[in-house]
């Protein structure tokens, strides 16, 4: 993954990883501030953590240990479960990324 990282002048910054990665960069962009969700990234570096949802202000991700989904807050929904407790509904993906580009952007912005 190729990323650009730009610091504005209001100390927030704004990431270029290609159109297909824009929903991850939004939900970093976005979060970036709240130190909960800096407490979320950390863990998620972590594989005993995983799998795990980080939500963000507008995005949400769904981590495993091979790939991160994001999807946009007004595509959450309450969904039916079968006899296992498994998702019987996908979520309406805005983004997928690998788990290792996912921790080389985290260590692209530490």
């Amino acid at each position: 993954m190729d990323i650009e990282l730009t610091y504005l002048d209001d100390g927030s910054f704004s990431i270029d990883c290609g159109d297909e990665h824009r929903p991850l960069a939004m939900w970093l962009e976005q979060s970036w501030q709240d130190q909960n969700f800096q407490c979320q990234l950390q863990k998620s570096r972590c594989v005993e953590h995983l799998p795990m949802v980080i939500q963000g202000i507008e995005f949400s991700a769904q981590i495993d240990a091979d790939e991160v989904i994001i999807y946009a807050h007004h595509n959450e929904r309450v969904e039916p479960t079968d006899d296992n407790g498994d998702s019987l509904v996908a979520l309406d993906v805005e983004a997928l990324c690998g788990y290792d580009d996912y921790i080389h952007l985290l260590d692209y912005l530490n």
